[in-house]
């Protein structure tokens, strides 16, 4: 995973850094476990969200 990624949510990333990261954000959001409360996007784990609720 790139350092970039690690250091924001799925939730703070904007338009040029997902097409950027597009391979690297699929991977992650692959096998969705959780959801953001706040703006609704998904991911394989908590860190990557910032109001993480279990799915």
């Amino acid at each position: 995973m790139a350092s970039t990624l690690k250091a924001k949510s799925l939730c703070k990333l904007n338009k040029e850094m997902i097409s950027k990261h597009f391979d690297e954000i699929a991977a992650v959001t692959k096998n969705s476990q959780y959801v953001c409360s706040k703006c609704a996007r998904s991911s394989d784990g908590k860190k990557w969200l910032c109001k993480p609720v279990s799915i």
